[in-house]
Parts: C-alpha cells; structure tokens; sequence
C-alpha cells in the first residue's frame, strides 16, 4: 500500500500518484509478523530495578499516589492551555468585529455579514467585509479559528481572493502584502495570516488596518 502525504489516503502499489491531488505517494511499511503465526510477541521491556526487589503495600501505594499526581498535572497543564487558546479565540474575534464596526459605521460604503460554525473537528467565526457596489463590489472574508484537530490551534486569516482580476495579479498582489497563494485540491487559496506573536486586541486591530490599507489599495488598481 501507498499513502498520500497531502491527503492521507490510501491506494495500491501501482498508483505513483495520488488521483485527489497529484502528490508522490509513500510506501506504507508493513508490519513484522511474529516467527509464529498467532503467536504473541515476546515481552522485551526490561523492568525497572526497583521492581526487581520486594515491594511493600507502603511503596507500592506511594507509587501510584505519584503516577496519579504526574497525571493530573498534565491534565491541569493541557486545561490550561486550552484555556489560553481559547482566550486568544476570543481576543481575535472581538478585535476582528470592532474594526468591521469601526468601518461600517464610519461609511455606507463598507457592509459585512457574521458567520459562526462549531463541530467536532473546528470552531469558526467568520466576518466577510465588503466595500463598494455592484461591479465594483470587493468582499473579503476574516476567519478566526479554533482548530481541535490540530493541537487546538488559534489563528487569524484574511482571504483576499478578490485583490486581483486573475490568477497571475492575485498570486502578485497577494504575496506583495506577505499573503500567501497557493493550489489546493479544492482550487487556489490566497489568503494573508496574522503574525502569532500578535496576541492582544488593540495590536490585532493595528495590524488589521495597515493591512487593509493595501489589500483596499491593491484591489482597485487597474491591471
């Protein structure tokens, strides 16, 4: 068997590439199979010296007194953690709706709609800010996620897919404000990321308004 590294799907040896997203596929080591068939494998752990003498009921109580502490700290320590990502979650996305605020309030010109998503792999909020009209019209969605399938990671991201008319300008222009573009298996992503050393409201705000001021600049210039 071979295994996507982009995707993580599997397929048989034949295939050389993914058929989702045209990755090289890696070859899926097979287990070792004991020197029997249905035998189990021999137990090599060594023990520990302290095992290898008597034990008293008293040892053998502080023992697990200590192993039970050792894992309630890393619980304690992993609650922690995800109560300070959970409090960044919060200071982004309120950061994030005073700035739209600050916007729509100020001038007609600028609109937005609120998006808020949970499940079991992500929790979403996501402000689309828009300026101008018909034809003219830009939107440019504002994502702050709390992600659980990867260690519960917060981030910030503009996508700013319309800062150009096409493909060539929107790889351009994106990266011109330190964006990033990118082909995915679902089609190009551009999208610009929040600095993670940026952690508090008044610094994500400050950050949102320089970049904006290119993103809205970049966006009507003529190609």
């Amino acid at each position: 068997m071979k295994r996507c590294p982009t995707c993580l799907a599997t397929w048989d040896d034949e295939n050389l590439i993914c058929p989702d997203d045209n990755a090289l596929l890696d070859p899926v080591a097979s287990p070792d199979l004991p020197a029997e068939a249905g035998a189990p494998a021999p137990f090599t752990t060594p023990l520990d010296e302290s095992l290898r003498g008597p034990l008293s009921t008293g040892e053998l109580v502080g023992d697990a007194i200590r192993a039970l502490e050792e894992h309630r700290s890393h619980e304690r320590d992993a609650l922690a953690e995800r109560m300070r990502r959970i409090e960044k979650y919060n200071i982004y996305s309120h950061a994030v709706w005073r700035f739209v605020h600050e916007l729509t309030s100020s001038n007609p010109i600028f609109g937005s709609t609120l998006e808020k998503t949970s499940d079991d792999v992500r929790m979403r909020t996501t402000f689309v800010l828009s300026i101008g009209d018909g034809r003219n019209r830009r939107s440019f969605p504002i994502r702050v996620t709390y992600n659980r399938a990867l260690g519960f990671d917060v981030t910030l991201e503009i996508e700013v897919e319309e800062i150009g008319p096409d493909r060539e300008e929107r790889i351009s222009r994106t990266e011109a404000i330190g964006g990033r573009a990118r082909s995915t298996r679902f089609g190009w992503s551009y999208t610009v990321l929040c600095p993670r050393e940026i952690a508090d409201e008044d610094r994500t705000i400050q950050w949102l308004r320089k970049i904006f001021r290119e993103i809205f600049r970049l966006a009507y210039v003529p190609r």
